[in-house]
């Protein structure tokens, strides 16, 4: 095969190759709101050790959610346009101009607030950037992350419910003080009739 012929080659294999990655990653981006939920049930309900959470008193609920929401967002921004074709200062942008929109939408007061060039809520287009390296559009991404927080606010309202039933059930319960109190006093009131039994015949009748 002479040179000519397998740079053609060559050039027909990364077509083929490219294609193929894109045509899976447009498959996968139509699929983000599951993956989001996904991502976020993973860390809303799992700990760092991968273990399922009890929603205790102690447990901060909302940074939670917050994190978890957090994780969602990269999972968005991963998936709005091919990287790898792009120029990186083109997707540090469009992750910022996400981050930015999730901070605003979710109102979420940070310390050093996102800044982005890009407003999801008006531009029709991401700026900079060939359409046919666009897998979600600011429309889409908006609708995807409005539908997420829509149907992940039931989660966290159940985890917030049974964080309060177990407040109000722990409420209910005796200081530790007067269990290990009773206890004690009644050990001792045990011991008292074992030794003399006509105490239980008194407390029978």
């Amino acid at each position: 095969v002479g040179k000519d012929e397998l740079a053609a080659l060559h050039v027909v294999i990364d077509d083929a190759v490219t294609t193929a990655v894109n045509k899976m990653a447009k498959e996968a981006a139509n699929t983000i709101l599951p993956r989001m939920k996904d991502v976020f049930s993973e860390t809303f309900h799992k700990d760092g050790d991968g273990m399922p959470r009890t929603w205790t008193p102690s447990v901060d609920i909302p940074r939670i959610a917050k994190e978890s929401k957090r994780a969602a967002a990269q999972i968005l921004g991963q998936f709005t346009v091919l990287a790898y074709l792009c120029a990186d200062a083109d997707v540090r942008a469009v992750h910022e101009a996400i981050d930015a929109f999730v901070a605003t939408d979710e109102k979420t007061k940070q310390s050093t607030p996102a800044v982005s060039k890009i407003d999801v809520q008006t531009t029709p287009t991401w700026p900079d950037l060939d359409m046919k390296n666009v897998l979600l559009t600011p429309a889409q991404v908006r609708s995807a992350w409005r539908q997420f927080s829509s149907d992940v606010a039931l989660s966290v309202q159940q985890a917030v419910a049974t964080q309060e039933a177990n407040r109000l059930a722990r409420n209910r319960m005796p200081p530790v003080w007067a269990i290990v109190a009773m206890f004690v006093l009644g050990f001792n009131e045990l011991v008292s009739v074992l030794r003399n039994p006509l105490w239980l015949l008194t407390i029978l009748v």
